[in-house]
């Protein structure tokens, strides 16, 4: 009782899977009857030539079905394998003969699968390099700072030269501070599209001479 009831669920299935091609095959199937009509005269041929033309049609839609629930299983099981990175290339994805368009718009899915990936990979690298140097861009200038603050405290603040010196250089060291927390700002802006990247001239002299006052021993 169980195999029958197995088979019954099975020819239910592969049946319904072919339901798509029911109005086809419904059609030629009433063509066919229209002229079986005219062309045998004798009645009873005719009911059993439209009953076997029946039952041919449902024996096609049983197997037009059963191929398709096939093909269905293998697309399923490629975009499984692609979700378990079981493919290392978009080679080794392969179909049915009949499913190659499939295959090719697979393919390429794969392909800028594994492009998005690589691409978030990369971003994060940056990112990790970003935040270090940006780490050691802010220590910089902040210890710098404290050293002039902790000098002036400890007696430079009463020799004029030398705390106008500090004065000025800390002062330098908060501006850098400030223009590289609004390179962050503009940075954060350019990664979620609210401002495009511009390009500008700038004076490198000028900028080479800055580093060079800020290295220069007291």
């Amino acid at each position: 009782m169980d195999i029958v009831l197995k088979v019954w669920n099975n020819v239910k299935l592969n049946l319904a899977s072919a339901k798509v091609y029911t109005k086809d095959f419904l059609f030629f199937y009433i063509v066919f009857i229209i002229l079986s009509f005219f062309i045998i005269n004798n009645t009873l041929i005719l009911i059993l030539i439209s009953f076997l033309h029946f039952l041919l049609n449902i024996i096609l839609l049983y197997f037009l079905g059963k191929k398709r629930i096939n093909e269905l299983e293998t697309i399923r099981t490629v975009i499984s394998g692609i979700k378990i990175n079981r493919f290392k290339s978009p080679d080794e994805i392969e179909l049915h003969e009949n499913l190659y368009p499939i295959q090719d718009e697979i393919r390429q899915m794969f392909e800028k699968e594994r492009s998005d990936i690589d691409y978030l990979k990369r971003l994060e690298r940056m990112r990790t390099e970003f935040l270090g140097n940006v780490s050691h861009e802010l220590r910089t200038p902040i210890f710098a700072i404290q050293g002039y603050i902790e000098t002036l405290l400890n007696g430079a603040l009463d020799d004029e030269k030398v705390n106008k010196y500090f004065l000025e250089k800390a002062n330098q060291h908060t501006i850098n501070l400030s223009n590289l927390l609004n390179d962050l700002i503009d940075i954060s802006m350019i990664e979620s599209g609210e401002m495009r990247m511009s390009y500008r001239y700038f004076d490198i002299n000028s900028y080479l001479n800055k580093i060079v006052h800020e290295m220069k021993p007291l």
